[in-house]
């Protein structure tokens, strides 16, 4: 939604809040969306493509490539699609059922989904893609050099210890470092553990 920073509405009363306003769209509008105007595709033709990875690269790359026809396969090494939005976002952020509601309309489409599968892109040559689109993420965490005794963790690493349901105790005081979205997630997140009495 970069065309915000730059629309021309800035000079009145703000700009048009496309991503909100599409989010709105999508929400209520889905249902009758999919019961009275979206037509399944039609077979695909006989060229197929692969994607490696679900998350919401290889979710997005996958649909695409099944409205443009193509026989689209998609293989993710864990039981179910979304990556980092499903297994890290928390869910105050994004519902389970948000997810679940964009993954059943690309199976839709006609995507064959291959959960808790580990390929490569020899197997996917051999089993006769033409196209494979590797979207495997890029989720390593940079460690900072802290001096001291306390305990420090990553907040992907975090985040997806929380989403998991793990027991977690990481004392009264928090420290996160950073002020993006992983940082803002991880500070409401842990505000959120017992026996944290304040987030800084």
């Amino acid at each position: 939604h970069q065309c915000q920073n730059h629309c021309t509405r800035m000079d009145y009363e703000g700009p048009v809040a496309i991503r909100e306003i599409k989010r709105l769209a999508a929400v209520n509008g889905r249902n009758e969306f999919l019961s009275e105007i979206w037509e399944k595709p039609d077979e695909p033709a006989d060229v197929k493509a692969a994607v490696i990875g679900a998350g919401p690269a290889g979710l997005a790359a996958a649909y695409f490539l099944a409205r443009a026809g193509f026989d689209t396969s998609l293989y993710e090494k864990e039981a179910s699609a979304g990556g980092v939005v499903r297994s890290t976002i928390p869910e105050f952020r994004i519902p389970e059922k948000a997810i679940d509601d964009d993954v059943d309309f690309i199976r839709e489409c006609g995507v064959d989904f291959h959960f808790s599968e580990s390929v490569t892109v020899n197997d996917l040559r051999k089993a006769g893609y033409e196209y494979i689109f590797i979207a495997i993420g890029a989720e390593k965490e940079r460690t900072m050099d802290l001096p001291g005794n306390g305990p420090s963790e990553g907040a992907v690493a975090f985040l997806r210890r929380c989403k998991a349901g793990d027991k977690i105790s990481i004392g009264e005081h928090v420290v996160v470092v950073g002020g993006g979205n992983t940082a803002m997630d991880a500070s409401r997140m842990a505000k959120r553990i017992p026996g944290v009495s304040d987030v800084t």
